[in-house]
C-alpha cells in the first residue's frame, strides 16, 4: 500500500525562458535577453544540499543528511535578478563534488545579482517583477519524487554575488533546502502485546494515510512563512485507498543501535508530502490510522422463544462467548462488528461490549434476523455514526459497523504546537499505545481528538520524533 504520489494538483500556464546549455558557455558578447545589459562572464555555481538545512527550526542542532536519492541534484534553474531585470539559466550538465555540492557554468552579464536556485525542476514562472512570492505551479507528486526533489534557496534568501567579466573565477555558492516533508512511523513490539493483552482482541495490521495536504506552497521560504491563501485547494481529504495508505511493520524500529546513530535498512514506513504552514486546523496536514482489529470476545446473542416471541436476547447461560476467526484471511477479510453504546436499565455490563455483525444478519448478510430493527443515527454531513435498536433485549444503540475490523483514529496533528509542516523537516511518529476499537470510519479533519497522546521528535534533514497513544 505504499504511496510514493501522495497529491494531485492543477496545472497552470508557466514561461520559462532560458539558454540552452551551448548558450550558455559561449562566453563574450553582451546580453539584454531580459532587459539586463552588460558584458558576459561565466559564473560557476555551487550548490549545497549535503548538510542538512531547515525552515523549520533553524536553532536546532542538525545531523542527519538525507538518502543520495533525496539528495540527488540532476538540474537547475539560476535566476539572477539584476533589479532592472531578470536573466534565467537552465543547467543540465552538472558536476557531482566530491563534497556532495554540484557545480554548473553559465554566461551572466556584469553587475551584482541576486541569485535564487531551483533544483530538479523547470517549471518556473519569472518575469522581470516575480520577487519571491511565486506558489508552487504543478502536479505536486513531482516535487518529492525518489532522485528528483524540488529545492531552493535555504530560507528563501537570495545570494549577492558580483560578476565580474575580467576575473577568470566568477563563483556562487547556494545552500539549497527540499520543499518535501518526511513523515514516518514506528509501532514497537510491545504495542501490539499490550493491545493483544488488555483490547479483548487481536490487532492484525497498522497503516496510516496523510490527509488535506496543501497542494501549493511557495517555491521560496518566506519570512514570515505564509502560504498562498489565493486559489487554494486540498486534495486527499476523501477517503483513503488502498493507494493512500502506508503500511507499518509492527516491532521494526527505525533506528538500528540505541544510541539512534544509524538507521535500520529496509526502514521504509515513511512517505513525503508538501510543506504546509497554514495555521487553520481545517487546512492542516494530519495522520488518519487504520489498524485490523478482531475481538476476542462477544455477547452470545440467541432467538427469542416463546409465542410470538421475535428478534433475539442475551443467553443468560453464557452471556458472553469467544469469537472464533480464520486466522488465515483475518488480517484482509476480518469480521465486521459493533459496540453497544446505549442500554436498558440492568443491562449496564455489556455497555461497550462487541457485538458480531454475522449474529444480527440471516446467513445472505443483508437481510436482518427478523424482529430486529437498526435505525441510522446520522450527523450533520448524513454520515451514520451509530443505530438505535429494537429487537435486541437489552441494547438501545450501537456504534456504526467496523466493516471488516476496521478500525480508525484520527486526526492526528503533527507538530508539538499549531498545525504547521515545514519543507526539509523529518517528522518521525512512535505509536506507543492502542486502545481499541477507535472509531468504525475514517476521520476528517477537525479539532484534534483529546483522547491521542502525542510527543514527538524531527530528523534532519531535520528530525522530529512524536510518542502517540491512539484511543478511541
Amino acid at each position: 500500500m505504499k504511496k510514493k504520489n501522495l497529491l494531485a494538483m492543477s496545472l497552470m500556464g508557466l514561461a520559462l525562458v532560458a539558454c540552452s546549455e551551448d548558450e550558455q558557455l559561449n562566453g563574450g558578447g553582451t546580453s539584454n535577453v531580459n532587459g539586463v545589459e552588460g558584458e558576459l562572464a561565466k559564473v560557476t555555481l555551487n550548490v549545497s544540499v549535503a548538510a542538512p538545512q531547515t525552515k523549520g527550526n533553524p536553532t536546532q542542532v542538525m545531523d542527519k543528511t538525507g538518502t543520495e536519492a533525496e539528495s540527488k541534484v540532476s538540474s537547475l534553474v539560476v535566476v539572477a535578478d539584476y533589479g532592472s531585470g531578470v536573466e534565467i539559466r537552465e543547467i543540465t550538465s552538472l558536476t557531482e563534488n566530491p563534497d556532495g555540492t554540484y557545480s554548473g557554468t553559465v554566461d551572466l552579464p556584469e553587475g551584482t545579482p541576486t541569485f535564487y536556485v531551483y533544483a530538479n525542476t523547470t517549471d518556473i514562472t519569472t518575469s522581470t517583477d516575480w520577487e519571491k512570492t511565486l506558489p508552487s505551479t504543478k502536479a505536486a507528486s513531482s516535487y518529492y519524487t525518489d532522485n528528483s526533489f524540488f529545492m531552493s534557496n535555504v530560507d528563501g534568501e537570495g545570494v549577492d554575488e558580483l560578476i565580474d567579466p575580467n576575473s577568470e573565477t566568477n563563483q556562487v555558492d547556494v545552500d539549497i533546502e527540499r520543499a518535501a516533508v518526511k513523515i514516518s512511523v514506528e509501532v514497537p513490539e510491545s504495542v501490539e502485546e499490550k493491545v493483544n493483552g488488555a483490547s479483548g482482541g487481536k490487532l492484525y495490521s497498522l497503516a496510516f494515510a496523510p490527509k488535506s495536504t496543501a497542494d501549493k506552497f511557495y517555491l521560496l521560504c518566506q519570512t514570515p512563512q505564509a502560504m498562498p491563501t489565493t486559489g487554494m485547494t486540498y486534495s486527499n481529504t476523501g477517503a483513503a485507498t488502498e493507494a493512500d495508505l502506508t503500511d507499518v511493520t509492527i516491532g521494526t524500529s527505525l533506528w538500528a543501535d540505541d544510541g539512534k546513530t544509524t538507521i535500520t535498512s529496509g526502514f521504509d514506513s515513511y512517505v513525503y508530502c508538501l510543506e504546509n504552514i497554514q495555521s487553520a486546523v481545517t487546512n492542516a496536514t494530519y495522520l488518519n490510522f487504520k489498524t485490523v482489529f478482531t475481538p476476542s470476545q462477544k455477547i452470545n446473542l440467541i432467538a427469542a422463544t416463546g409465542e410470538g416471541a421475535s428478534g433475539l436476547v442475551i443467553n443468560t447461560e453464557e452471556p458472553i462467548t469467544g469469537v472464533t476467526i480464520d486466522e488465515s484471511t483475518a488480517a484482509t477479510n476480518a469480521p465486521s462488528f459493533y459496540v453497544v453504546r446505549g442500554v436498558e436499565t440492568g443491562y449496564g455490563d455489556y455497555d461497550n461490549h462487541y457485538i458480531m455483525k454475522s449474529d444480527l444478519y440471516k446467513e445472505n448478510g443483508t437481510d436482518l434476523k427478523e424482529g430486529v430493527s437498526l435505525t441510522p443515527i446520522t450527523d450533520g454531513d448524513q454520515k451514520v455514526t451509530g443505530y438505535t435498536v429494537s429487537g435486541i433485549t437489552g441494547i438501545t444503540k450501537l456504534s456504526a459497523e467496523y466493516v471488516n475490523g476496521e478500525c480508525w483514529f484520527g486526526p492526528i496533528y503533527i507538530p508539538e504546537t499549531g498545525y504547521s509542516i515545514y519543507r526539509n523537516d523529518w517528522y518521525h511518529m512512535v505509536v506507543n499505545s492502542i486502545t481499541l476499537p477507535g472509531v468504525p470510519g475514517e476521520p476528517g479533519p477537525g479539532e484534534p481528538d483529546a483522547n491521542v497522546q502525542i510527543s514527538a521528535t524531527a530528523i534532519p534533514w531535520n528530525y522530529v520524533e512524536k510518542q502517540l497513544d491512539l484511543h478511541d
